[in-house]
């Protein structure tokens, strides 16, 4: 379901963060958007295809590694 793809989007979004090493603010403010944002993407996902696109980027991933999503 549409649900579950966005908690495995979730769910690989907060993997990739730790693996490069960063916490939720450093993540943000790459992004130039709040932890607390960072926080609602890891628990729920983000809907924003131009995001996805600019989280992938700024952790240093391609676009596949949500693929499973």
């Amino acid at each position: 379901t549409e649900i579950q793809a966005y908690r495995a989007q979730a769910r690989i979004l907060k993997e990739c963060r730790l693996a490069a090493g960063l916490n939720q603010s450093q993540l943000g403010e790459r992004l130039s958007v709040s932890s607390s944002t960072i926080s609602r993407w890891e628990k729920y996902g983000c809907k924003n295809w131009f995001m996805v696109c600019r989280l992938a980027r700024a952790l240093g991933q391609d676009l596949n590694v949500f693929k499973t999503c």
